[in-house]
């Protein structure tokens, strides 16, 4: 009974210092997370949590995320249906990397927002929690309201519930009052120089991926037929998605096809992917029936717009580094299929 408190006990303590362990499924010994493929942005203070975002060949991530779903083999159904299979988590370590994933990205989206809310920023009060001015949207009141609406969310993603609390969960205005000045004092300007370490240059390297499926095999040309929408980039914090901003003549060329196709709308363009027969029939009985497409791109901000009273809204354009899809059957991005050109890209066929 001992020796099991004092396991239980060092398993504690490894979580809690390192943050990458967690339980095997019986409780007792600690499982190291695997790193290998994760991107850490530490944080300025024990305060707030460390940013963990995806990466792909050394670069962040973004799109299609790996949730690192161990998938069974096709079962054929009884009743005479498709073969079909199901996906299982791993383990527990694994399910807490994904939660720390979607967390980071959610994180890093937030920081980069502050860091464009500068001038909101700068205006808000840090001595008194404003409260909105709905007559005057444009007023400094107002201003100082939003920015600190943005702050709260940003301390309840990134801090603990112990500061959280501390900062905002007074019994009373004075309480409130007094924790929120002394986050302020102690943090806020943390927080704010975290935020310049992203986008620098107002920009970003990275891997989109996205999601396609297969269609039906076309033993002639010996292949499949996928859509891809090359015009959306990723998202940060904004509404929309990140718009191509046409850089070379192969993206020109892609904006006039999905204009020409598709006036006034974004829609997907189409590829040949070739796969030989015996592996098209492999990637059937596996239950096979989406790939991911890998472009490397750039994203750059471009504007942020005042929603007044709400938070604001980010654009972000991005452009293609190179020419090159590459193209997986698997989410951890280890099994190409094949790479495809950008010139590749045209009209889907009827």
């Amino acid at each position: 009974m001992l020796s099991k408190l004092i396991k239980v006990s060092f398993a504690l303590l490894l979580h809690f210092l390192f943050g990458t362990s967690a339980f095997a499924q019986d409780g007792t010994d600690p499982i190291e997370l695997d790193n290998s493929d994760i991107i850490i942005y530490k944080a300025p203070a024990t305060s707030f949590e460390d940013i963990h975002i995806q990466s792909h060949k050394g670069l962040p991530r973004f799109g299609e995320i790996d949730r690192y779903l161990q998938v069974s083999p096709a079962v054929k159904s009884k009743y005479g249906r498709r073969p079909y299979s199901k996906k299982v988590r791993q383990d527990p370590a694994t399910r807490k990397k994904v939660q720390l994933l979607y967390k980071g990205y959610g994180n890093m989206t937030e920081l980069i927002r502050m860091k464009y809310m500068k001038s909101l920023y700068d205006d808000m009060d840090k001595d008194r929690i404003s409260k909105p001015d709905y007559q005057n949207k444009e007023g400094k009141d107002m201003r100082s309201y939003v920015a600190q609406t943005h702050l709260r969310k940003l301390v309840h993603k990134l801090c603990s519930t112990e500061v959280f609390d501390a900062a905002y969960g007074g019994a009373n205005e004075f309480e409130r009052q007094r924790g929120y000045q002394n986050f302020v004092k102690e943090h806020l300007q943390q927080l704010r120089t975290w935020s310049k370490t992203f986008f620098t240059e107002n920009s970003i390297e990275g891997y989109l991926v996205t999601v396609t499926h297969l269609g039906s095999y076309d033993f002639d040309k010996q292949g499949h037929w996928i859509n891809i929408q090359p015009t959306m980039g990723p998202k940060f914090g904004t509404q929309h998605f990140a718009t191509l901003e046409a850089k070379s003549p192969v993206e020109h060329n892609i904006l006039n096809l999905t204009k020409t196709k598709h006036p006034g709308s974004v829609k997907s363009l189409s590829a040949f992917l070739k796969i030989p027969p015996a592996k098209a029939e492999q990637l059937l009985e596996q239950n096979t029936k989406r790939v991911y497409v890998v472009r490397k791109i750039k994203t750059i901000y471009q504007d942020i717009v005042d929603t007044q009273g709400r938070d604001p809204v980010l654009k972000f354009n991005f452009h293609h580094l190179n020419n090159i899809m590459e193209i997986y059957e698997d989410a951890g991005l280890i099994k190409k299929l094949d790479e495809i050109s950008l010139n590749q890209l045209s009209i889907p066929p009827n």
